[in-house]
């Protein structure tokens, strides 16, 4: 595409709503230029960030504003069944226009069907900072979504991409929709207890007066995320980590909910657990966690499930059906079934497995 034929091209859409809902994201109106098409052409510089632009650049915004106007968007594997970024159909947003985060986010992504993702670098790219070498470990957030699913628990959307530099990105799909907020609801404190957050939890639900099937929703759901939480030795719990959605309607008309989870990064083989919620005996095991609040009947049901139908092989196989990532085909037939992920939780579900026992033997005893 000649430069003669992306400016009349683009003159034919700069005033369009879709080129408006582009530029809410990519920021292009705020790059450096006199007008607008100089600012793009920036953008495109951004891009390809070797200083110019070329036909191809021109071609791919085109490509990729027309996919956007039907939002579509064909994605392009590599041979691992990794998303190949510098095929398919996506733009980078600015570093400095959106939000970073985390010290090992990358920024966020847009694709032609409007889907956003906030783009993580895998924590061994810097192990001085994260303690972690696990050369695989850009598969534990694909992995901890499959549990969730399985589980039944609400996460956000984890998949492996790939630049064309040959580095990994794992790609976290945003979920907010236009009329919802994330809120906090808590600072984090070292050696915080979970009874601790759980109790302004609902202390704050109840000062903001929701109602009562929301409030009683989300503190189940939070004792769902803290159980996943201590089934896959998630140590970054912070405030930022375990949220609530709020969302207006039309009429003003707030409601609650716990937001997905996300951020599953520090798990299974993190080596310091910097950022655990504590039970009240001063423990971080599943089977403290289960004991506590065994007396909430929805919980205790959700937890016998659980442990009676998750299985990790069949995780793995699920994985491998929504992603196509090789790393999980025919997972009973590789190491990934008896490697360190699969042993963490299983030997978490033994656990719980051995409580639940011992409450049976405790019930029938008083029966006796």
């Amino acid at each position: 595409m000649s430069q003669e034929e992306f400016e009349e091209y683009f003159n034919s859409i700069v005033n369009s709503k879709e080129f408006q809902e582009l530029d809410n994201f990519l920021n292009i109106s705020k790059m450096e230029g006199k007008t607008i098409l100089e600012k793009l052409k920036m953008f495109l510089v951004y891009q390809q960030q070797n200083g110019s632009i070329s036909s191809s650049e021109y071609k791919h915004f085109y490509d990729f504003f027309e996919a956007y106007r039907n939002k579509e968007c064909k994605k392009y594997l590599d041979e691992n069944g990794v998303l190949d970024l510098s095929k398919t159909l996506c733009f980078k947003q600015p570093i400095g226009f959106g939000q970073q985060p985390g010290n090992f986010t990358a920024g966020y992504y847009m694709f032609s069907d409007g889907s956003i993702y906030l783009s993580k670098m895998p924590l061994y790219y810097a192990d001085e900072f994260s303690l972690v070498d696990d050369t695989n470990c850009q598969y534990i957030p694909v992995i901890a979504t499959g549990i969730a699913k399985q589980l039944g628990i609400d996460t956000s959307e984890n998949i492996l991409g790939i630049q064309d530099s040959g580095e990994f990105r794992i790609l976290s799909k945003y979920f907010l929709k236009p009329n919802e907020e994330l809120i906090t609801f808590f600072n984090y404190t070292p050696g915080q207890k979970i009874s601790e957050v759980f109790n302004i939890l609902e202390r704050n639900l109840r000062l903001r007066k929701f109602p009562e099937n929301q409030i009683e929703k989300a503190k189940l759901d939070f004792l769902k995320q803290e159980f996943m939480a201590k089934l896959i030795g998630l140590c970054d719990q912070t405030e930022d980590n375990t949220t609530l959605i709020v969302s207006t309607d039309e009429e003003g008309k707030k409601t609650v909910r716990m937001a997905p989870m996300y951020d599953y990064d520090f798990s299974f083989n993190a080596t310091v657990n910097f950022r655990v919620r504590e039970c009240d005996n001063g423990k971080t095991d599943i089977a403290s966690f289960v004991e506590q609040y065994k007396n909430y009947p929805e919980f205790l049901n959700f937890v016998k499930k659980s442990t009676s139908n998750l299985d990790m092989g069949e995780v793995y196989e699920n994985i491998y059906k929504e992603t196509f990532l090789k790393f999980f085909e025919n997972p009973r037939e590789k190491r990934i079934y008896r490697d360190d992920y699969t042993k963490f939780v299983n030997t978490s579900l033994h656990m719980v497995k051995m409580l639940l026992k011992r409450f049976e033997k405790r019930k029938n005893e008083i029966i006796k």
